[in-house]
Order: structure tokens, then C-alpha cells, then sequence
């Protein structure tokens, strides 16, 4: 689906604060309003899969954050990808490619070492999971790119 420029210019807007009303997007798109609400329906459609929210940095210092590089058997793949997405700290997953198959992005309140380690655990005993790399995240910066 081909996007014009005005509609991705539209959702970079959004991507910075979905918040923003229809008439000051207007604004600054130098566009009408009722323009700028057809664009919106358009893209509800065809580009816009749900509205977020977008923490602040300092929220994330109160979690834990790891990925997770995982091998697997391709065969188990979608008992494996039920089973993470019922691990409630599970944040997202990822097929890739390259020598590993998986990453995971997992989440758990800071502190509660305790509850990484038994997700981890929940993971690697998974069937069909055959070698999986943990990595903490220490540091992050989000650049809201499109």
C-alpha cells in the first residue's frame, strides 16, 4: 500500500503524540481539517493497526529489560510462539535471520531477579527450543524514527 506524503508526514505525527486532535494536526500539515479526518480514516484502514502510548525513560528504569536469542526446531515453532505468548512479561518477539531464529524482548519489574530467572527457565524448557543467549539491557534510547 503506497502511502502519499502528506499521509506519512500524518503518521509521523501521530508517532510523536497520538494524542494530538484532528485540528492541530490540521494545522501543522497546513491542511483542513475535514482532510486531515478522511486521511485518518484512510489509514485506520490500511496503515494504523492501534494508538499507543509511549512511556517516559524514566519508567523503564523501574523494569528490567533482556533479549532473548533463541534456536529452535521450525517444526515446534507455533506450540513454541503460543506458549511465549501466554508469559505475561513476554513484551515481543521476533523471527529473524541469520544463525539464531528468535529474539524475544522480555519486561520485569526491577528488582524481581527472581521472576527473570523463572521465565528464562520457562523458556529454555520449552519443547523444541534447542539454545537460547540471554542479554540484559543496561541502557536505551528510543529515536522515534519512521
Amino acid at each position: 500500500m503506497m502511502l502519499s506524503e502528506k499521509e506519512m508526514e500524518l503518521l509521523r505525527i501521530l508517532r510523536k503524540d497520538a494524542r494530538k486532535t484532528v485540528s492541530a494536526i490540521a494545522r501543522e500539515l497546513s491542511l483542513s481539517r475535514p482532510t486531515v479526518q478522511s486521511m485518518l480514516e484512510r489509514l485506520d484502514v490500511v496503515a494504523i493497526q492501534r494508538y499507543t502510548v509511549q512511556l517516559k525513560p524514566e519508567f523503564y528504569d523501574s523494569h528490567i529489560r533482556a533479549f532473548v536469542f533463541m534456536t529452535r526446531e521450525p517444526k515446534k515453532w507455533t506450540a513454541i510462539r503460543r506458549s511465549l505468548e501466554k508469559i505475561e512479561q513476554v513484551f515481543s518477539i521476533h523471527t529473524v535471520t541469520g544463525q539464531l531464529d528468535v529474539i524475544i524482548e522480555l519486561q520485569v519489574t526491577a528488582g524481581h531477579f527472581s521472576d527473570m530467572d523463572r521465565i528464562l527457565a520457562e523458556i529454555v524448557s520449552l519443547d523444541g527450543v534447542t539454545k537460547t543467549q540471554t542479554c540484559m539491557v543496561l541502557a536505551s534510547k528510543s529515536l522515534d524514527r519512521f
